[in-house]
């Protein structure tokens, strides 16, 4: 970062992916690059960001499934040191506890198809197996796929399965997979405008864009009696 504006060969920055402490910020600042961080907008800092409600979506989802009938629902979540990670299991964990149906069970991961393997194997393998899991990505989801076949237990009608991005992946499997579907081309130009603003110095402020929507394919119905 340092040697790249240096060198003069960018004229702004976008930060991506967030750290729940990022030591990029302050750097950011003492080398007074105008950026703009995409995530939501952080009290420690005047950088701009462009953001979306990552707990509103998680809590759609959620209730989604507790309307189908679904009362043991688990996550498989990202990276616990990502900001948006911690954003969106805490927003879980609220929603189930508040439709009155206990501590939710939560997986951390790293995001890849063998972690998401690794989490459907272990939720599975309980006892008290969910009925329903939300994942994180796309990848993660359809890895699920794969153990659920293994193991079987049918997707949807012994469990039920929600991705966390919608992709081509999500319509390629079957069952085709109910997600979470984020407007990214609108995110992409927010954060273009926002940008360039800030590096003509007009102050653009951070901007909030739509809040995902949920697809609902196949992969989800009501729990088995």
């Amino acid at each position: 970062m340092r040697l790249c504006w240096a060198e003069r060969r960018v004229d702004g920055m976008v930060v991506t992916d967030l750290w729940t402490e990022d030591a990029r910020i302050p750097v950011l600042e003492e080398l007074q690059i105008p950026a703009v961080l995409v995530g939501r907008p952080r009290p420690d800092t005047e950088i701009p960001a462009v953001w979306t409600d990552d707990a509103a979506a998680v809590v759609v989802a959620v209730d989604y499934l507790v309307a189908l009938g679904h009362r043991r629902i688990a996550r498989v979540a990202g990276l616990s040191a990502l900001e948006h990670t911690q954003v969106r299991i805490a927003a879980f964990r609220q929603a189930v506890l508040g439709h009155g149906l206990g501590e939710p069970q939560v997986i951390e991961t790293d995001y890849t198809w063998e972690e998401g393997m690794r989490a459907t194997r272990t939720l599975l393998s309980r006892r008290d197996r969910p009925t329903a899991i939300m994942f994180d990505n796309d990848v993660m989801a359809t890895a699920a796929l794969n153990v659920a076949q293994e193991m079987g237990v049918a997707v949807p009608d012994d469990l039920s399965i929600v991705a966390g991005d919608d992709s081509q992946l999500c319509v390629m499997v079957r069952p085709a997979l109910t997600a979470l579907s984020w407007d990214i081309q609108a995110y992409g130009v927010q954060t273009a405008r926002v940008l360039a603003d800030t590096i003509d110095d007009r102050s653009p402020g951070s901007r909030q864009v739509g809040t995902a929507s949920l697809v609902v394919r196949s992969s989800t119905t009501s729990p088995p009696a």
